[in-house]
């Protein structure tokens, strides 16, 4: 239970870290 919480998180963080990344992008490619 434990280890499946800690990788939910893990991928929930990934998850914000690639939404927080994506406006940058996007305008890079503008």
């Amino acid at each position: 239970m434990t280890t499946r919480l800690t990788r939910w998180l893990t991928t929930l963080d990934n998850f914000e870290a690639k939404m927080a990344q994506l406006p940058a992008v996007v305008a890079m490619g503008d």
